[in-house]
């Protein structure tokens, strides 16, 4: 049967299940859901299939989580300069600008 969701929408519940299963306290999940649906209203990850978006997730959440929208930007340059051809990714060049335009929006005060 499909399903009504898109790949980013998948991704983003993924997203908000994995920071749900997490000792999160409840200023940090409604943190984290703002956050969400600020990345699914401005579609920064409408562009990717569902293997892209949610490899997308997974970095958004570590990056953002551990290191901060710079360790951020510098996997997007990564991606892009070096993945091409040997990614697990389908699209690296639009993975590569959603993690920018995520890092972006999360500078955001």
């Amino acid at each position: 049967m499909p399903s009504d969701t898109t790949p980013a929408q998948g991704a983003l519940t993924l997203m908000m299940d994995l920071v749900g299963s997490t000792p999160a306290t409840q200023p940090q999940l409604e943190a984290w859901r703002e956050f969400t649906t600020l990345i699914d209203g401005a579609g920064l990850l409408d562009n990717l299939d569902d293997n892209d978006a949610r490899h997308a997730v997974g970095a958004i959440l570590a990056d953002l989580t551990f290191d901060g929208p710079g360790k951020l930007r510098g996997r997007a340059d990564w991606i892009a300069a070096e993945a091409a051809g040997a990614s697990p990714l389908h699209d690296p060049a639009a993975v590569a600008t959603a993690l920018r335009q995520v890092a972006d929006l999360s500078d955001r005060p």
